[in-house]
Order: structure tokens, then C-alpha cells, then sequence
């Protein structure tokens, strides 16, 4: 648990100032205290935008947690996670997938919007770590464990948000397309960093979750109107 603990420490979302070669981690351990990162990057990115938005307008707001989720997800050299360097491709695919994120949860109430940062955030990360062995590059394989544990913590903003205050089936739908995107994508062919991957997901999962809202809201509509006729 110490291990695990300290391993949260490092690859948190703060500036770490202890040198990587302080203390080495497992493979599973860095699995697991990433996804944990994430969840802190997705309370992060929430608190930012309720905060934000008392003083601002609402889209503002949330572009201004939106980038400070996205500074938070970069991993940090003195973490010792070795990534490719975001190349001039990479920062501007980056850049799309901030702005599709940013009108994705523009379109859901502002109510739902702190909900949605989190569950993506947090899901996203983990699902793109726990999927395969091998999702890191220069980090090693990871038992099957471990990634089941580190899915679980990607679930756990969805479990409370999807039960309370009511169910949220699209949160789930939206989930299970992440992973299988997740899945899809070959971390071995893969020459961007592994926020890239994190950040795709994201918006994957915003713009799954925006559209099946609308369906639904479609389909209540259309019900409505048949009762009336």
C-alpha cells in the first residue's frame, strides 16, 4: 500500500520536484497509481470549471478546465514515465481533440458537465492502460490483475454518478466504445505520447456520451408526442 501510495505521489497531477531514481515502482504499481492520476485530473478539471463558471460564462469556464485537465495529463519527465516527444502532429491533434471535447460538453446542461469531466477523464486513462499488456511504452508488461483493478478505478466516478442522482446508462455505453477503441489502438505503432491516446479517448467518450443524450431526449419527445395523439 506504501508502494502504491508513493507511486500516486509521482505520477499525480502536480509538479513533482523528488528525482525518479528516489524510488522505482512496479509495472502494476505504475498501472494502477496512473489511474488513479486520472481520477485526480478529473477532479481537478471539474473544480476548475464550477469555480470558473461563477465568474464566467459557461463555454469559457469550460475551456479553461479543459486546459488545465490537459496540463495536468502530461507526463512530467521527472516522473520518469519515458514518452515520445509531442511533435508539431501530435500538439495539433491535441488541439482538435480539445476543441470536439470542448463542444461536446458544451451541448450537455450544466449540470451534467462536472460529471461528465470526471467519468472521462478518469475512464479514458484507465481504460487505455488496462486494456493491454503492454499500453506503456518502456514500462513493461502488466499482469492481468493489476489492469482488471485499474478498469475498476476508472469505473468508480461511474458506478456513483450512474446510480446517483439517476441512472446515467449513457455514461456505460459510452465506456464500452472507449474500450473497444482502446483496443484498437496498437501502443507498440503508436509514436505519440500516451496523452494523445488519453486526450482521443476523452473526447471519444464525450462526444458518445452527448450523442446517445440526444437519442434519448429524441426518443422522449417522439413518445410524448405519440401519447398526445
Amino acid at each position: 500500500m506504501k508502494k502504491l501510495f508513493s507511486a500516486i505521489v509521482r505520477y499525480g497531477p502536480w509538479p513533482l520536484r523528488i528525482r525518479a531514481s528516489a524510488y522505482e515502482h512496479s509495472p502494476a504499481a505504475t498501472v494502477m497509481a496512473i489511474g488513479f492520476g486520472g481520477l485526480l485530473v478529473g477532479l481537478l478539471t471539474a473544480a476548475v470549471f464550477l469555480a470558473a463558471s461563477m465568474l464566467l460564462p459557461n463555454r469559457i469556464a469550460l475551456l479553461i478546465s479543459l486546459c488545465a485537465g490537459l496540463a495536468a495529463s502530461m507526463p512530467r519527465p521527472a516522473a520518469g514515465l519515458h514518452q515520445p516527444a509531442l511533435s508539431g502532429q501530435s500538439a495539433l491533434a491535441l488541439a482538435l481533440m480539445l476543441m470536439i471535447k470542448l463542444e461536446a460538453v458544451s451541448e450537455i446542461e450544466p449540470e451534467w458537465s462536472p460529471i461528465i469531466l470526471i467519468c472521462s477523464a478518469t475512464w479514458a486513462r484507465c481504460a487505455t492502460l488496462a486494456i493491454r499488456p503492454n499500453t506503456v511504452t518502456g514500462l513493461g508488461s502488466v499482469s492481468a490483475g493489476p489492469r482488471a483493478i485499474c478498469l475498476l478505478i476508472g469505473a468508480i466516478p461511474m458506478l456513483f454518478f450512474g446510480l446517483w442522482p439517476e441512472p446515467a446508462w449513457g455514461l456505460w455505453m459510452a465506456a464500452v466504445v472507449v474500450l473497444v477503441i482502446s483496443r484498437l489502438l496498437n501502443a507498440s505503432g503508436w509514436n505519440a505520447p500516451i496523452v494523445v491516446r488519453w486526450i482521443l479517448a476523452e473526447t471519444v467518450y464525450c462526444v458518445c456520451v452527448i450523442v446517445l443524450m440526444s437519442a434519448a431526449a429524441i426518443a422522449e419527445i417522439t413518445e410524448e408526442d405519440s401519447a398526445d395523439s
